[in-house]
């Protein structure tokens, strides 16, 4: 079982940051503003080891249902660029 705590260590890795004591609260409230995404890790304040976000019991759950490492990455399909041709 993960451990849960009141302050926590977050690693964001997209940025590769690492902020230090967060309220749990707050950690709650940055999920749900998309800050946090299911791959970022936590921790409890203090301690060695990372957990994903999304497999933290306390947060797992305010994760929207279709949310996976895929909806981070906007990339357009490679189809839909037309190349031009003609003359201007």
């Amino acid at each position: 079982m993960l451990p849960d705590a009141k302050y926590y260590d977050v690693w964001i890795i997209k940025a590769n940051q690492v902020i230090r004591e967060i309220p749990a609260i707050t950690i709650l409230q940055w999920i749900g503003e998309r800050r946090l995404v299911v791959r970022d890790k936590i921790r409890p304040a203090g301690t060695a080891d990372w957990f994903e976000v999304g497999q933290h019991p306390s947060f797992a759950n305010n994760f929207p249902e279709k949310e996976s490492i895929e909806t981070e990455i906007l990339e357009p399909p490679l189809h839909s660029f037309k190349k031009h041709q003609g003359v201007d």
